[in-house]
């Protein structure tokens, strides 16, 4: 039984290395990424959290909710953050085959670019979930983010007390991972802010993640 909030382990970019667990840097910069917008009013209230702050950060989207709601993708970028692909249909990995789910993720980038004029180098698996194969073919594309912390939002039994206190251990480089998602919202409203504040006490900036080079 996993416990979140959730630190990836050591182990996990051992046996991944292909993909982008943190950026490493000598600075005091940390990486705050949002998946599964956009939303309404969900996705407004982080951005207008965020901008408190002066934090930039990174939206992993999906496309059938950027053809929803194209304004509030649109206003994402307005406001300075990157956007990232989070497959069409937030689709898992696990029992697609390679050609299913490369198409669900570039059908995804047709939206970004019908929509936004936009083609996102930066690309999350829904859930984690991504096979090997998945992630030979999906690199040939997008430099694939996984994390260094999972804030645990989308637990329904959240500790949110116990979320707060492990993503304010966060170092320059870590890559914290949020959910603009409807189904979530109360527990972003809890942790979110809290990790914010302290996070920024500490010396910390938020800044969007690095395109691949």
């Amino acid at each position: 039984m996993r416990v979140y909030p959730h630190k990836t382990p050591s182990i996990l970019p051992y046996l991944a290395p292909h993909y982008t667990w943190k950026i490493p840097n000598v600075g005091n910069e940390i990486y705050l990424t949002f998946d599964d917008g956009p939303s309404p009013m969900i996705t407004e209230w982080t951005l207008d959290l965020l901008a408190s702050y002066d934090a930039i950060a990174t939206f992993f989207m999906v496309g059938e909710n950027v053809m929803k709601f194209p304004d509030i993708a649109s206003r994402v970028l307005s406001s300075g953050h990157k956007i990232g692909n989070h497959s069409h249909t937030h689709l898992a990995g696990w029992g697609r085959s390679v050609e299913h789910y490369q198409q669900d993720v570039e059908t995804a980038q047709t939206v970004f670019q019908k929509y936004l004029s936009l083609s996102p180098k930066l690309f999350r698996p829904p859930y984690g979930r991504i096979l090997p194969g998945q992630g030979k073919a999906i690199r040939q594309y997008f430099d694939i983010i996984m994390w260094t912390y999972l804030s645990g939002d989308f637990e329904n039994n959240l500790n949110t007390r116990h979320s707060v206190a492990a993503l304010s251990k966060a170092k320059g480089g870590d890559i914290l991972v949020f959910h603009d998602n409807q189904k979530y919202f109360e527990n972003l409203q809890k942790v979110l802010p809290p990790i914010l504040e302290n996070l920024s006490r500490d010396g910390f900036s938020f800044v969007a993640l690095p395109n691949p080079k």
